[in-house]
């Protein structure tokens, strides 16, 4: 090997990897500015206990998840202000639903479509429902699809724990429809810190684990960014 190779060859991995942190701190500084950048609201917490999604969490989720589905449809579970719907705008889904059953949040989630729409093309693909998870499952599920269920928050401890148990329950209503239609459903269970997420039952569905990632904190807020992904054909 030639000196100057033999000197070069580290100083550009050194270099890859200053530029690596660099972006890393750069995403994480957008982040921080989602709404001033998109002119919209979507920042929480509020005394309803409202938290946003991290864009670099998103990111990350969307890195795994997208090579195993075709990006069909987002439904957003407790979707709040819009910040993950307008995520997904960014992304190629035919389809982005927000199903928050809160009327001032689905008030000003719409709000924030509209004014991000000068901004991130194919908002007209986003609709709010502002409705319960059970109820649009129930009566609005679709046949054929590849589907991204997103939850962020989406049940308090007292309400996940009526939806969860016995059978009859969201995911177990989730089960029977998707081996009923011939879906393919991930969850995406994004700071999962308030639910109690049982995964033996999940697994009993037939919902199998596929990523899970346990307390990473962000650079700037120090804000606990954990998730856990499941994916189903059942």
């Amino acid at each position: 090997m030639k000196l100057n190779t033999f000197i070069k060859t580290p100083y550009r991995k050194y270099r890859k990897f200053v530029l690596q942190k660099q972006f890393k701190k750069t995403f994480e500084s957008l982040c921080d500015n989602f709404d001033s950048i998109y002119d919209v609201d979507t920042e929480g917490l509020d005394a309803n206990n409202y938290g946003a999604v991290r864009a670099s969490v998103f990111d990350e989720i969307m890195k795994i998840t997208s090579p195993l589905h075709k990006q069909q449809w987002f439904v957003d579970i407790g979707s709040g202000k819009g910040r993950a719907l307008l995520l997904a705008a960014l992304r190629p889904f035919k389809k982005i639903i927000g199903i928050e059953i809160k009327y001032d949040y689905c008030r000003v989630a719409k709000e924030n479509i509209a004014r991000a729409s000068k901004r991130i093309p194919g908002t007209e693909r986003i609709e709010i429902e502002c409705t319960d998870a059970f109820w649009w499952v129930s009566q609005h599920w679709p046949v054929h699809k590849e589907i991204l269920f997103f939850m962020y928050h989406p049940f308090s401890s007292d309400t996940f724990k009526e939806v969860y148990f016995p059978y009859e329950n969201f995911f177990g209503l989730l089960a029977e429809n998707i081996k009923n239609s011939n879906n393919h459903v991930i969850l995406a269970f994004v700071n999962p810190l308030s639910i109690h997420v049982n995964e033996g039952r999940l697994r009993d569905l037939g919902f199998l684990k596929i990523a899970e990632n346990k307390q990473v904190y962000s650079d700037l807020s120090n804000q606990i960014l954990s998730y856990k992904l499941f994916d189903c054909g059942c």
